[in-house]
């Protein structure tokens, strides 16, 4: 009623209107506009990814003990902003440095302006700044800069079970290098999503991926596992006593390779894509995301234990003899749990009850119980992520559970 009133009187009195008071009046309706539209949105932020999506606060709304919990599960952390309170790696004299020998060094530097990796040699300085951390901080970490568009590899990564600074996976050992460019496929498995821009073309053969920093999603959020939520979100908020879920994928409606999908997309490996992976959804077909189908019959010999999960798993006898183990059988993704194999060794007691012999073994009760894990899914060492400290001759691999379920001697 407002609006109209003020249409009918510019309209039927322009020339009682002096300039400066016409605008002051078409001012105020645009204030009532913006202000009345504000009070029937919100004035939340929109998801980057459409308008599908309701983003991670939605989710605490109806879910909060749940969603809590996962904010602190390797998923949620695999990228974080880089701050003081991310960043693990220790900043003290004594214990910020990684030597190079003769070709210089880098130093760990808290500065106003944030964290930096300042690479020092023969008195030159080149100084970046730590913007994005990568790992969940259980083993290690690595670090990503900035520059213009572009995203690019900090040189020295954080060896946490060492407690030392360390060369990034791949990276020389002998001199300092800030020149690997990070490409889409890093964040599709570390990042809820980013926006590609035109990538920056360096020759007719290469390119460098360029990105809209405004719409990273730190951590794999709710909806990279569940589909996009802004629907079931505006449902279930309208309809409070409905217990039954809509309008969101339920994993136990999925059928068991729909399911390995879902973590196969980031869980078996390095792939040539059709199209970004941060356009599927539950239910899908993950092989109609890549150009050849890469994850049936896995040649074991080039399968690694980190990234390849999903191929190792389907190998296990435990999996072909079985018509429903899947991921989830073992695994609670919401919930950090990792740490407790007796958790994971009840799991296996599940299906294998009574338990099998193991007559050949000298074990005592508890540890035949508690075992099962070490025993047959021991600790391997990877071939694709290695780190070495100043203070190391050689590369050390990370050692990451194998996922082929076997008997090991």
């Amino acid at each position: 009623m407002i609006k109209k009133n003020l249409f009918i009187f510019i309209i039927t009195n322009p020339i009682q209107l002096s300039y400066k008071r016409l605008s002051f009046v078409i001012l105020l309706v645009a204030f009532t506009v913006t202000l009345f539209s504000r009070c029937m949105h919100g004035t939340d932020t929109a998801d980057p990814r459409g308008e599908a999506f309701a983003g991670g606060k939605a989710c605490l709304q109806c879910h909060k003990d749940v969603a809590n919990d996962y904010l602190h599960s390797a998923h949620a952390m695999t990228s974080r902003q880089a701050d003081s309170s991310s960043v693990l790696g220790p900043f003290g004299p004594g214990q910020n440095e990684f030597s190079y020998g003769p070709h210089g060094k880098v130093v760990m530097q808290k500065r106003d302006t944030g964290l930096f990796q300042v690479k020092v040699n023969g008195g030159r300085e080149e100084a970046h700044r730590f913007d994005i951390a990568i790992g969940s901080g259980r083993k290690a970490q690595t670090y990503l800069y900035w520059k213009g568009d572009g995203v690019y590899e900090l040189p020295v990564s954080y060896f946490i079970t060492q407690n030392a600074w360390a060369n990034s996976p791949h990276f020389p050992t002998d001199s300092s290098w800030f020149g690997r460019a990070i490409t889409t496929d890093c964040f599709e498995c570390h990042s809820a999503y980013i926006k590609n821009k035109p990538a920056r073309h360096l020759d007719a053969f290469h390119q460098v991926d360029q990105f809209d920093r405004t719409t990273l999603i730190y951590g794999i959020d709710c909806e990279r596992c569940h589909g996009p939520g802004a629907q079931h979100a505006a449902w279930q908020q309208n309809h409070p006593a409905q217990q039954q879920a809509r309008y969101i994928t339920s994993l136990s409606s999925l059928t068991r390779q729909q399911k390995l999908d879902v973590c196969a997309v980031c869980h078996s490996g390095v792939h040539t894509e059709q199209r970004s992976l941060f356009s599927f959804r539950p239910g899908q077909s993950l092989a109609s995301y890549f150009y050849a189908e890469p994850i049936r019959n896995p040649d074991l010999s080039t399968m690694d234990v980190h990234g390849n999960q999903y191929q190792l798993l389907i190998a296990s006898q435990c999996f072909l003899r079985s018509k429903d183990l899947d991921c989830g059988t073992c695994h609670d993704p919401h919930t950090q749990e990792r740490a407790d194999l007796t958790v994971f060794a009840r799991r296996c007691q599940s299906c294998h009850q009574p338990l099998p012999p193991h007559r050949s073994l000298d074990l005592d009760s508890t540890h035949l119980v508690a075992g099962c894990i070490d025993c047959h899914m021991p600790a391997r060492a990877s071939r694709v992520i290695t780190m070495q400290t100043a203070a190391q001759r050689d590369p050390v691999a990370d050692l990451v559970r194998t996922h082929y379920i076997a008997v090991y001697h």
